[in-house]
């Protein structure tokens, strides 16, 4: 039953993002057409990435036991990867039809469908779903026994049997529950990004969502059992990445608010390398030393 459970979560978690990203996309303007198959090529790259980022950051365990890959049920799809994997693969999708748009109209006319403005305004109301779809997604880990915090004694602290319990807590039951500290903070984010202003220039609401989580993320660090922490301090080598993408997700949301009033298609190359370094420091940081 745990593969049943954990798989109608992430369908459910899936279907509700879908929903609620399809409708705000046609308010922002996107042709139904166009969203179709853009989300087709973010889900594609999402899937692929969150299972690949999780094996990636997990090669000792998968090296040794590589037939353990294919076995999602046992939870082990990262949202970063998932983020990762799916703006690839839709900026890759977007370039392609970009550069047909350019080579069948006008020298000269807008070229509207699949300009950058278009782009960001996607992933803006992507980032109106992603938040709802990782709360329910993050469910699974209550059914997964994955997840948990640092050992505690607190009325709503849950308990952990003991064959998921990691080494060095075979003999402590209860822990803090950071799943389902996760999903009261995701819906609290979700609330704050319906409260950006309305005439927000395109992509500042999905640089929100990034900063919003990346922060989100940082503090539940804090009480994360399984981290490498830095010699010397009390901050996990994720905490410090995370604070790399903060100050990074700040200069992309400047970027945009001075720069995106009448750019077009070439000025996404500029916004996408700026992103890059940010998520560069993240994955290099992480395979390297993690």
């Amino acid at each position: 039953m745990q593969l049943n459970f954990y798989g109608l979560i992430v369908g459910l978690a899936v279907v509700a993002a879908w929903q609620i990203t399809e409708k705000l996309s046609h308010k922002f303007g996107l042709s139904p057409k166009v969203f179709n198959r853009a989300s087709v090529w973010f889900g594609v790259g999402a899937v692929v990435g969150a299972r690949l980022w999780h094996v990636l950051t997990s090669a000792d365990i998968y090296f040794v036991h590589p037939e353990l890959i294919i076995q999602v049920q046992n939870g082990g799809m990262s949202i970063w990867g998932v983020i990762w994997g799916g703006v690839l693969s839709l900026t890759i999708y977007w370039w392609i039809n970009w550069f047909s748009c350019r080579k069948d109209l006008p020298i000269n006319k807008p070229k509207n469908r699949f300009s950058a403005k278009q782009f960001w305004l996607f992933l803006d109301s992507l980032s109106f779903g992603l938040p709802i779809a990782q709360a329910i997604g993050r469910l699974g880990n209550w059914f997964n026994q994955e997840l948990y915090g640092l050992p505690s004694n607190l009325p709503w602290a849950i308990t952990i049997d003991r064959v998921h319990r990691l080494p060095g807590y075979e003999e402590i039951a209860r822990y803090h529950p950071l799943f389902a500290y996760e999903i009261v903070a995701l819906i609290i984010l979700w609330a704050l990004l319906w409260r950006q202003p309305e005439q927000s220039p395109p992509g500042r609401r999905f640089v929100f969502y990034l900063f919003g989580y990346t922060l989100i993320r940082f503090c539940l660090d804090f009480i994360r059992i399984d981290q490498l922490m830095l010699p010397f301090t009390q901050l996990s080598v994720n905490q410090v990445v995370s604070v790399i993408l903060l100050f990074t997700f700040i200069s992309l949301r400047k970027f945009l608010a001075k720069k995106m009033q009448g750019f077009h298609g070439h000025a996404l190359i500029d916004l996408i390398v700026g992103a890059a370094v940010g998520w560069g420091s993240f994955v290099c940081l992480d395979l390297i030393i993690g």
